[in-house]
C-alpha cells in the first residue's frame, strides 16, 4: 500500500485501487493507538497513517451508514465514519468500479460495463 497526503489522505493498493479519505480517520490496533486524524491537517497523526505503508489489506467493508472499516495484516484497523455534509471517502477500483460515501451517510456505487 502507498500513502499520499494533501487535503485528503490517499491510499493506493497494489491491486490498483485508490481510496481517498476526506473525513476523520481513526487508526487502532498498534502501540500508541487509537488515534483520530484529520486528513487536511494530519500533522502528528501522519505517523500513524505511515504505518500503513507496505502493509497488506486483508478486509474492507462499507456499511449502509457510509462507514468504512479496513483491516491490515498487522492487526491495524482504519475506520472512517460518514459525514453529514461532505463525501467522507471515495474508492476507485480496477475495471471502473467506484464507491462513494455520500453526505449524510448513504453509499453510491458505479461499475463500468464490460
Amino acid at each position: 500500500m502507498r500513502v499520499y497526503f494533501d487535503y485528503a489522505i490517499t491510499l493506493i493498493t497494489s491491486g490498483g485501487g485508490e481510496l481517498r479519505i476526506a473525513n476523520t480517520v481513526t487508526v487502532s490496533g498498534a502501540e500508541g493507538l487509537p488515534l483520530s486524524i484529520e486528513p487536511a491537517s494530519a500533522g502528528p497523526g501522519a505517523e500513524a497513517i505511515l504505518r500503513l505503508l507496505h502493509q497488506t489489506l486483508t478486509a474492507a467493508t462499507a456499511d449502509e451508514s457510509g462507514r468504512l472499516d479496513l483491516t491490515l495484516d498487522t492487526g491495524i484497523t482504519v475506520r472512517v465514519e460518514a459525514d453529514a455534509q461532505y463525501e467522507a471517502w471515495t474508492y476507485a477500483g480496477p475495471h471502473g468500479r467506484k464507491v462513494v460515501s455520500l453526505p449524510g451517510g448513504e453509499l453510491a456505487t458505479w461499475a463500468m460495463k464490460a
